[in-house]
């Protein structure tokens, strides 16, 4: 039997989500692209009549393919602001941030460096600009985001002091063994897309601009890929058991022996996978273990953890247990109301601050509760922690602009200040720039929290439709990148005569070649920016689509067969 609600929470679109039709087609009740005739299977028009019906379901599966803000059931919903909307502008953001790191470091190595007056003189390798591409300060600020996100409502739960001690243990351990529950297929079903989209993007050749071992005629960093196994469906076979080594890796907790033999062939940006369900499990112990203590003793423990993980390389445990640091001061800032209901709370969806509907700059409007303006002494207070934070604000973009290769301190000293900070870094740290922009990302969030201005930017409907696809948008970028990037970019250096021999003899120390030098270099560069125009709505399109299908119904069917397993 046809259901109403069913539908409506469907992710599929259908011809009725268009026309708002609310009602399917049947022989009873007819087609709503026939008319509103009664089918006749067996009479003369059965012809056109089962024409209609197949044009329907084509037409119906095309709009499938459509992006979501071209479906009524999408774009006319209005956004919903909460307290915490911002965050998911924020995460949408740096996920595309990620994109372009990935989609720039393949052809430029100079995007890996920061400027030195010297070799690197590129204006876009300048400090704080280079923040805008930087994929390692966008992967701490979703660690961040993550372990804020999964703090939210105990700490919510942790600020009724009205409610009795027993029935609030019993709603923190609900709410924590549930969360820990659905975390490992909320993010590992949806990785399955990507094993697929590689096994097909590789069967059909796609990949095979750049082979495997080759460079082609790339000049930064080469990502590894799959062998191709011959034929499509080999190459699926091959795909399926990859999955599963990269799920069985997992369970080995990430031992040295399986990090030995599992090389993530298909998608190397998919380390962070592990990575976010292992800090994962950590944060809720720590929810478990401090959630019987008093706030204040709380706060104390989380500070000093957050600065023993980051001195011993545990960056990772420190970005999470900030966020979980963040939460409790975030909600209990001046003017945070609580939601109605905790029960009604996002777990893992978190976005704004103090976001009022008739207050533009997020702010709670206050007017109604305090009859007296604040006085002269507050808005000096007020003005000056503005100040300190946009200072913060800074600072945080400075450092999370530490370039994975570092000047050297010796050759280009006193040029960013990048190689005195190198020299402070831990020694426990193999990858220097992880200390840095992991202290970048926490300045950068922690500043944010008190700048509800600036936050305004990540609660536009732009900012808040790439926070829904973020995570598909993170796991499709890689597999259009390496198969429609670099076959474009190929295709238009070929045309411009880039990679001719003639080019690849020129010499830019040779006065001569100069000119011809330059011209080349100037086509290559135009081609890379062209690519990325061309690339960015493919990774768009194909994100919403696995956002529809795969994101989605992952958290569904999480909560689904957790409900199917409780003891009732």
């Amino acid at each position: 039997m046809y259901d109403k609600k069913s539908d409506k929470d469907s992710i599929f679109v259908t011809v009725s989500d268009v026309n708002s039709i609310s009602e399917p087609s049947s022989p009873e009740t007819g087609s709503p692209l026939l008319g509103d005739k009664p089918l006749n299977y067996y009479g003369p028009d059965a012809i056109r009549n089962y024409t209609g019906m197949l044009s329907h379901r084509l037409f119906s599966s095309l709009l499938f393919l459509a992006p979501s803000f071209y479906s009524t059931k999408y774009s006319k919903t209005p956004v919903k602001i909460t307290p915490t909307s911002w965050l998911d502008g924020l995460r949408g953001l740096a996920s595309f941030i990620v994109f372009i790191f990935h989609y720039s470091h393949a052809y430029y190595r100079a995007f890996m460096y920061p400027y030195d007056g010297v070799t690197e003189t590129h204006w876009w390798q300048l400090p704080i600009i280079k923040v805008a591409y930087s994929g390692p300060v966008a992967v701490s600020t979703f660690f961040i985001i993550s372990g804020f996100a999964l703090s939210y409502k105990t700490v919510l739960i942790l600020k009724q002091n009205s409610t009795p001690i027993e029935r609030q243990n019993h709603k923190l351990l609900s709410n924590i063994a549930s969360s820990m529950f659905r975390r490992f297929p909320r993010l590992y079903i949806p990785c399955i897309g990507t094993f697929f989209l590689v096994g097909i993007f590789v069967g059909m050749g796609w990949f095979e601009v750049v082979p495997q071992g080759s460079a082609g005629e790339l000049r930064g960093v080469v990502e590894n890929r799959p062998i191709f196994q011959g034929n499509i469906f080999a190459q699926l076979r091959w795909a399926f058991w990859d999955y599963c080594h990269f799920v069985w890796y997992q369970l080995q907790a990430g031992n040295s022996i399986a990090k030995k033999y599992y090389r993530n062939e298909s998608d190397m940006h998919l380390w962070t996978i592990p990575m976010e369900f292992r800090e994962s499990m950590r944060l809720f112990v720590a929810l478990i273990v401090l959630s019987r203590f008093r706030r204040w003793i709380r706060l104390t423990i989380l500070s000093f953890s957050c600065v023993v993980a980051l001195l011993y390389a545990h960056w990772g445990a420190n970005l999470f247990l900030f966020g979980f640091l963040c939460a409790e001061i975030f909600t209990h800032m001046p003017g945070f109301k609580d939601p109605a209901s905790v029960s009604d709370l996002p777990i893992a969806s978190p976005s704004t601050f103090l976001y009022s509907p008739t207050n533009e700059t997020g702010l709670t409007d206050l007017s109604d509760d305090e009859d007296e303006a604040p006085g002269m002494l507050c808005i000096c207070l007020n003005h000056l922690k503005t100040l300190g934070c946009l200072l913060l604000l800074l600072v945080g973009l400075f450092f999370g602009s530490f370039p994975h290769h570092p000047p050297h301190i010796l050759v280009n000293a006193g040029t960013t200040g990048f190689e005195v900070m190198e020299a402070l870094t831990p020694m426990l740290y193999e990858e220097i720039f992880r200390f840095w922009t992991s202290i970048g990302s926490m300045m950068i969030f922690f500043a944010l929290m008190f700048l509800p201005e600036v936050r305004g930017i990540f609660n536009t409907r732009i900012a808040q439709y790439l926070g829904k696809i973020s995570f598909a948008l993170y796991l499709v970028h890689g597999s259009v990148t390496r198969s429609l990037g670099y076959a474009f970019c190929h295709w238009g250096w070929a045309v411009l005569g880039v990679t001719s021999m003639k080019a690849k003899m020129l010499k830019y120390n040779d006065p001569a070649d100069r000119i011809m030098f330059d011209e080349v270099e100037r086509n290559r560069a135009l081609v890379v920016i062209a690519g990325f125009f061309v690339v960015t709505p493919v990774v768009i399109w194909l994100a919403d689509i696995f956002w529809r299908v795969l994101d989605i119904p992952s958290v569904r069917f999480a909560r689904w067969l957790e409900n199917k397993l409780l003891r009732k």
